[in-house]
């Protein structure tokens, strides 16, 4: 393919880099309806718009955050008359120079894509908790299969990160145990 990039005077939007805001300062941004969008659209307008006007990438900001920062995919590929999948593409990038700007994750899970905050991780660590259990059942077994090597005056081999995996378990059983006295 042609490199048209020495008639245009090269890349035309630079990087997303961390903006070094303290907590304090993000947390007063996501109190403002468009917050991120303000200052991404003020420090990367090479990013974020062209013109004087936000591109798709600018747009698809702006109205999710307008959704209250967790709405579906299909909402802003109506609002804004193009196919969900373009919006989908879009947010994927914004997704990225979110994290990349604030560190502030937004995910997705089908079409719904969302800013991660307490409720969210209280959902995530519901879902893990179901897989927890297997993991813990397993742990146990191990733990014990151990404790008869130990026993029968062997030194038990664990390949891998099984050894370390296994003194973390314990480690976090302890803690588990000492918090519910």
């Amino acid at each position: 393919m042609f490199d048209f990039s020495e008639f245009c005077g090269g890349s035309a939007a630079r990087p997303v880099e961390f903006l070094g805001l303290t907590e304090e300062a993000t947390s007063q941004l996501l109190n403002q309806e468009f917050g991120l969008s303000k200052l991404l659209l003020e420090k990367y307008p090479d990013v974020f718009k062209r013109g004087g006007s936000p591109n798709s990438l600018g747009k698809c900001l702006i109205l999710f955050e307008s959704l209250g920062r967790r709405c579906d995919y299909d909402t802003i590929a109506d609002m804004l008359e193009v196919s969900r999948d373009t919006v989908y593409e879009n947010m994927r990038l914004v997704r990225n120079h979110v994290n990349d700007a604030f560190g502030l994750k937004i995910e997705h899970s089908g079409s719904q894509v969302y800013l991660v905050n307490n409720q969210t991780l209280a959902q995530k660590a519901e879902r893990l908790q179901g897989h927890l259990s297997k993991v813990d059942n397993a742990m146990r077994n191990l733990k014990a299969d151990v404790d008869s090597i130990r026993r029968s005056g062997q030194t038990p081999v664990l390949p891998g990160t099984a050894g370390a995996l296994l003194a973390g378990y314990e480690q976090a059983k302890q803690l588990e145990a000492s918090q519910n006295l």
